[in-house]
């Protein structure tokens, strides 16, 4: 049966979380607020004299892998039946649990940021916020002046960083905003002079080494990924969108994976003069997954709602179905179209 739907306070939450064992889920193919917040919350648990475990969806990206090190995150068949609580962090509907699911009606706490969401659970969302890890971090301001945790939180905090330098984009997406600066000035400060805190490679880094860790390190793959992008690049909406794919064929021909592809919106929206970047991954046959940035203020939940997804106002994911690239190029226009038009910037 589903747990009652409802909103949780952060000293309710404290309470919840604070000594206990989780199971701790983020969403499918994830990112660096996922795991930055996911792997946090873990830090967090075992400071309180808890535990717990993350699992993730699908694989963890080889450019994130230095958040989580050697850590196994596959999920086991009722492996939750160990834990006390199964927590989802960043994960804004059942469906972005993929595999998982099916365990969204045993979920006792969600932690989220995403304005466009559908509730499953008990949760702490902070809708619009820059990041998932600004709840976490508001659990350990909150735990730490109960008297609560006992421990050196520095690898959490570098995890919370890494979390919301992510989301943010190195702080020059539209989403930075004054709290995202007072949370980081606060790690920062905090963070000033310690220590290593564990084995991953995160925890001998500085709040420097993070951000050059998730941004300036380029693998064989991020060029194939940047090679494809800029192969299949088009203008769609009377050049108000950039667009471009990847078919399935393309990605197993470069030796990448959907998952690899993460990053792929990005090379696609830095190009100036566009009102947003898109970009289609063939999934399976048929099936297409779109990732949209917006530039300018301009909604792409809202088209991305009509295509079954959802997000923030200025990134947000979809799916479209469609036999071919063509068909799905298509589909996108028309949708994003009608919305750009909507909103008066297309016409």
């Amino acid at each position: 049966m589903s747990k009652k739907i409802h909103p949780v306070s952060i000293e309710a939450a404290a309470k919840l979380i604070c000594g206990k064992s989780a199971l701790i889920i983020c969403h499918v193919n994830p990112d660096g607020d996922a795991l930055g917040s996911a792997t946090a919350l873990l830090e967090l648990l075992k400071l309180s004299g808890g535990n717990g475990k993350v699992v993730t969806p699908s694989p963890v990206p080889e450019r994130l892998s230095f958040i989580t090190g050697d850590a196994n995150t596959s999920y086991t068949e009722k492996m939750e039946k160990a834990f006390d609580l199964i927590i989802t962090v960043d994960t804004a509907s059942p469906t972005q649990l993929g595999g998982l699911s099916h365990l969204a009606d045993k979920v006792d706490l969600s932690l989220d940021h995403h304005e466009n969401c559908t509730l499953y659970s008990p949760h702490v969302l902070y809708g619009g916020a820059a990041a998932a890890a600004l709840v976490v971090l508001d659990l350990f301001l909150e735990m730490e002046g109960a008297y609560m945790l006992a421990g050196d939180p520095s690898g959490m905090l570098r995890r919370i960083y890494a979390a919301l330098s992510s989301d943010t984009g190195s702080f020059k997406y539209a989403n930075a905003t004054p709290d995202a600066f007072a949370a980081a000035a606060e790690i920062c400060h905090r963070l000033t002079d310690a220590p290593p805190s564990g084995d991953a490679p995160i925890d001998r880094m500085s709040t420097s080494d993070i951000s050059s860790a998730l941004f300036d390190n380029v693998t064989v793959k991020d060029i194939e990924v940047r090679r494809i992008a800029y192969k299949n690049l088009r203008y769609i909406c009377n050049g108000k969108i950039a667009l471009s794919f990847a078919t399935h064929g393309e990605m197993m021909a470069a030796g990448l994976k959907i998952d690899d592809l993460g990053g792929m919106v990005d090379s696609v929206r830095s190009i100036g003069g566009t009102a947003a970047g898109i970009v289609l991954r063939e999934a399976s046959r048929g099936v297409w997954r779109g990732s949209s940035r917006a530039n300018i203020e301009f909604d792409v939940s809202a088209p991305a709602a009509v295509l079954g997804g959802g997000g923030h106002k200025r990134a947000a994911g979809f799916t479209v179905e469609a036999a071919t690239a063509a068909e799905a190029v298509e589909i996108t226009e028309k949708v994003f179209g009608e919305a750009l038009t909507k909103e008066g910037i297309y016409g």
